[in-house]
Parts: C-alpha cells; sequence; structure tokens
C-alpha cells in the first residue's frame, strides 16, 4: 500500500510540474552569434524606423519618410515569393526598452533615459 502511495505522489507531482515545465526557456545555439556588419552595398535601400508612439515609417537611404502604398494579396505581377522575414515590435510599460521579433527571436532595445 505504501508504495501504491509513493507511486501515486510521484505521478502527482509529475503532473503538476508539467506545465511549469513549459515555461523555462531553452537557450538557442544561435543566441550568442555576432552579427557581421553589412556592406551598404549589400543594404536594401530603406530602412524602418520608429516614431515616439512606436509606429513604423520606412524612410528611404537619405532618411526621407516614403509613402506605403496598400496591396492586395495575390499580386499577380509576381512569380514567385524569395524570402519572407517577420518583424514584430512590442512597447512595454514600465521599463525603457522595446522588445523586437524578428523571424522568432527575441531581442531587447534599451531606449535611452
Amino acid at each position: 500500500m505504501k508504495n501504491i502511495r509513493n507511486l501515486f505522489f510521484s505521478v502527482t507531482l509529475s503532473m503538476a510540474m508539467l506545465p511549469l515545465s513549459a515555461c523555462a526557456v531553452m537557450k538557442d545555439k544561435g543566441d550568442d552569434e555576432t552579427v557581421k556588419e553589412p556592406l551598404q552595398s549589400e543594404l536594401l535601400p530603406f530602412r524602418i524606423v520608429f516614431d515616439a508612439k512606436g509606429t513604423p515609417l520606412i524612410q528611404d537611404k537619405d532618411g526621407k519618410i516614403l509613402t506605403l502604398e496598400k496591396i492586395r494579396f495575390p499580386i499577380k505581377e509576381v512569380r514567385e515569393i524569395e524570402n519572407l522575414h517577420n518583424i514584430s515590435v512590442m512597447g512595454v510599460i514600465g521599463s525603457h526598452y522595446t522588445i523586437i521579433v524578428i523571424d522568432g527571436k527575441a531581442y531587447k532595445i534599451n531606449l535611452p533615459h
């Protein structure tokens, strides 16, 4: 009877710990990679910037804000998609940083005080 009670306790404890294990963060093998500075010729002729409210804006190479044109899918004049990257930006309250998620990897960007 004692063995059954111990077994029951072990199984119950294991099941109780299972949801907590989902909160654990696995270290990505690429977390400590240093990013090589690209050559100017390797950059696209625009950049994404954010205003004080966190709204993304697109600037040309001279810093002029570009007007964006909304498109509808499917895009008929495109033969195939060459690549797709996802960027999400989270503004958080109560801290001096922004979180940016690029292709599934989250980064913290410290803001000036």
